[in-house]
Protein backbone atom coordinates (compact mmCIF):
# COMPACT_ATOMS: atom_id res chain seq x y z
CA UNK A 1 0.00 0.00 0.00
CA UNK A 2 2.90 2.68 1.33
CA UNK A 3 0.23 4.93 2.81
CA UNK A 4 1.85 7.92 4.42
CA UNK A 5 0.21 7.94 7.66
CA UNK A 6 2.68 8.97 10.05
CA UNK A 7 1.91 11.88 12.66
CA UNK A 8 -2.26 11.85 12.12
CA UNK A 9 -4.61 11.08 15.45
CA UNK A 10 -6.74 7.68 14.44
CA UNK A 11 -7.65 6.94 17.68
CA UNK A 12 -10.33 4.37 17.79
CA UNK A 13 -10.25 4.09 13.79
CA UNK A 14 -11.41 0.68 12.36
CA UNK A 15 -9.01 -0.77 10.24
CA UNK A 16 -10.67 -4.32 10.18
CA UNK A 17 -8.89 -6.47 7.30
CA UNK A 18 -7.33 -3.10 5.64
CA UNK A 19 -4.29 -3.67 3.74
CA UNK A 20 -1.47 -1.15 4.95
CA UNK A 21 2.02 -3.06 4.03
CA UNK A 22 4.69 -1.27 3.99
CA UNK A 23 2.76 2.28 5.87
CA UNK A 24 4.43 4.50 6.97
CA UNK A 25 2.83 4.95 10.68
CA UNK A 26 5.44 7.15 12.46
CA UNK A 27 4.15 8.57 15.90
CA UNK A 28 0.28 8.02 14.53
CA UNK A 29 -2.39 7.53 17.35
CA UNK A 30 -3.59 4.73 16.82
CA UNK A 31 -5.22 3.89 20.57
CA UNK A 32 -7.70 2.02 20.87
CA UNK A 33 -7.90 0.74 17.05
CA UNK A 34 -9.69 -1.97 15.40
CA UNK A 35 -6.85 -4.10 13.58
CA UNK A 36 -8.85 -7.10 13.16
CA UNK A 37 -7.10 -9.29 10.64
CA UNK A 38 -5.18 -5.97 9.26
CA UNK A 39 -2.15 -6.41 6.89
CA UNK A 40 0.58 -4.47 8.28
CA UNK A 41 3.54 -6.57 7.16
CA UNK A 42 6.55 -4.15 6.84
CA UNK A 43 4.91 -1.33 8.29
CA UNK A 44 6.69 1.09 9.93
CA UNK A 45 4.87 1.98 13.52
CA UNK A 46 7.82 4.18 15.19
CA UNK A 47 6.99 5.58 18.62
CA UNK A 48 3.38 5.11 17.47
CA UNK A 49 0.82 4.68 20.14
CA UNK A 50 -0.84 1.74 19.96
CA UNK A 51 -2.37 1.02 23.43
CA UNK A 52 -5.76 -0.95 24.12
CA UNK A 53 -5.49 -1.30 19.89
CA UNK A 54 -7.46 -4.50 18.93
CA UNK A 55 -4.58 -7.00 17.22
CA UNK A 56 -6.65 -10.00 16.73
CA UNK A 57 -5.36 -11.84 13.70
CA UNK A 58 -3.41 -8.56 12.49
CA UNK A 59 -0.07 -9.76 10.41
CA UNK A 60 2.85 -8.39 11.56
CA UNK A 61 5.57 -9.80 9.80
CA UNK A 62 8.51 -7.21 9.28
CA UNK A 63 6.39 -4.62 11.00
CA UNK A 64 8.78 -2.21 12.71
CA UNK A 65 7.14 -1.11 16.51
CA UNK A 66 10.70 -0.08 17.96
CA UNK A 67 9.34 2.86 20.55
CA UNK A 68 5.32 2.02 20.02
CA UNK A 69 3.38 1.93 23.17
CA UNK A 70 1.32 -1.48 22.88
CA UNK A 71 0.38 -1.98 26.28
CA UNK A 72 -3.21 -2.95 27.23
CA UNK A 73 -3.34 -4.08 23.59
CA UNK A 74 -5.71 -6.71 23.25
CA UNK A 75 -5.80 -10.24 21.26
CA UNK A 76 -1.89 -9.52 20.45
CA UNK A 77 -0.29 -13.03 20.46
CA UNK A 78 3.21 -14.15 21.22
CA UNK A 79 3.31 -15.63 17.54
CA UNK A 80 2.30 -12.38 16.01
CA UNK A 81 5.58 -10.80 18.19
CA UNK A 82 7.88 -13.08 16.90
CA UNK A 83 7.40 -11.93 13.23
CA UNK A 84 7.80 -8.32 13.99
CA UNK A 85 11.26 -6.47 12.98
CA UNK A 86 11.79 -4.76 16.09
CA UNK A 87 10.53 -3.75 19.76
CA UNK A 88 13.46 -1.85 20.85
CA UNK A 89 12.41 0.56 23.31
CA UNK A 90 8.92 -0.73 23.13
CA UNK A 91 6.29 -0.45 25.98
CA UNK A 92 4.36 -3.31 26.38
CA UNK A 93 2.47 -5.25 29.14
CA UNK A 94 5.11 -6.79 32.13
CA UNK A 95 3.62 -10.74 31.57
CA UNK A 96 4.03 -9.79 27.51
CA UNK A 97 7.50 -8.16 27.36
CA UNK A 98 8.78 -10.64 30.00
CA UNK A 99 7.72 -13.90 27.91
CA UNK A 100 8.50 -12.27 24.44
CA UNK A 101 12.04 -11.73 25.92
CA UNK A 102 12.61 -14.89 26.80
CA UNK A 103 12.01 -16.42 23.71
CA UNK A 104 12.49 -13.79 21.20
CA UNK A 105 15.71 -11.27 22.39
CA UNK A 106 17.17 -10.11 19.82
CA UNK A 107 13.69 -8.64 19.17
CA UNK A 108 14.73 -6.07 22.18
CA UNK A 109 18.46 -4.87 20.96
CA UNK A 110 19.12 -1.51 19.30
CA UNK A 111 18.53 -1.82 15.59
CA UNK A 112 21.67 -1.38 13.10
CA UNK A 113 21.48 1.89 11.13
CA UNK A 114 22.35 0.84 7.42
CA UNK A 115 25.29 0.25 6.19
CA UNK A 116 26.59 -1.65 9.76
CA UNK A 117 27.29 -4.75 10.38
CA UNK A 118 29.18 -6.96 8.14
CA UNK A 119 26.61 -9.72 7.98
CA UNK A 120 23.28 -11.59 8.50
CA UNK A 121 22.63 -12.84 11.56
CA UNK A 122 21.28 -15.66 10.56
CA UNK A 123 17.59 -14.61 12.12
Amino acid sequence: MNADLSHLNLSGTNFQSANLTRALLWETNLVGANLWVTILNDAILKGGKLDHAFFGAAKLYGTDLSSANISGAKALTIAQLSQVKSLFGTKLDPDLEKEVREKHPHLFEEPKKEGEGGGSSGR
